[in-house]
């Protein structure tokens, strides 16, 4: 599948202005790499870029590294044999896309274990690469091992109902995304107003206690 390609079937659900302060960094560093891959970028960022762009400690940094390393999702190459200096990063796309295409309802993500890596990158992104061709070759190439099917009509039915049964469980995904990045949107908008708010009572307080006043015991800042 060629990145043209992938660009093509990549759809986002929330992509602007999202709030992606609760997804795990491992996570968003995948997302990261994903994006310069697929934008034909190498991926050469230094550790103080990349907890810049991420939003993180460095220990959390080396910390998502040993994550994706351990998944196959990524090998940090060194230009010594002491690993001193780091050159750049071998992303694995094909795998990743693979788990971008999983919904929630595929037995290849309930299967999984439930604090896997795979799992989490299905539950925390907003992005669902939609690849209806792929699942139904590989659905079908299954029945053929197993039902031993000869007859093309019986197995052109079999495409059509599977083909149907994907896209219904493509458009459910979508409206459980569309309907999780909304709950997410207004716990943060409530977040938000609760910081501005306690932030707004300390200023009152610290402005009435410059000239003289004391507030009441009763009166708590955050």
């Amino acid at each position: 599948m060629s990145n043209k390609y992938l660009l093509k079937k990549i759809e986002y659900v929330n992509k602007q202005d999202e709030d992606t302060s609760s997804i795990f960094i491992a996570i968003k560093l995948a997302l990261l790499f994903f994006q310069k891959v697929i934008g034909n970028q190498s991926i050469q960022d230094s550790n103080e870029r990349l907890c810049e762009v991420l939003q993180c400690s460095l220990s959390g940094l080396h910390y998502a590294f040993r994550i994706l390393e351990a998944n196959g999702i990524l090998t940090r190459t060194y230009a010594d044999d002491n690993k001193f200096t780091r050159t750049q990063f071998i992303f694995n796309l094909e795998k990743f896309v693979s788990w971008l295409k999983l919904t929630k309802y595929d037995d290849e993500y309930l299967n999984a274990p439930k604090r896997s890596f795979k799992r989490a990158v299905v539950n925390q992104t907003s992005i669902i690469i939609k690849d209806v061709r792929s699942k139904v070759e590989r659905a079908i190439a299954e029945i053929k091992r197993k039902e031993k099917i000869t007859d093309r009509k019986v197995l052109e039915d079999k495409v059509k109902k599977i083909t149907a049964k994907v896209e219904r469980e493509y458009t459910r995904y979508l409206k459980h995304l569309q309907t999780r990045a909304t709950k997410l949107a207004k716990t943060e908008a409530r977040r938000q107003e609760k910081a501005y708010k306690d932030s707004l009572m300390k200023t009152i307080i610290e402005m009435s206690m410059s000239y003289g006043h004391k507030p009441p015991d009763s009166l708590k800042t955050a």
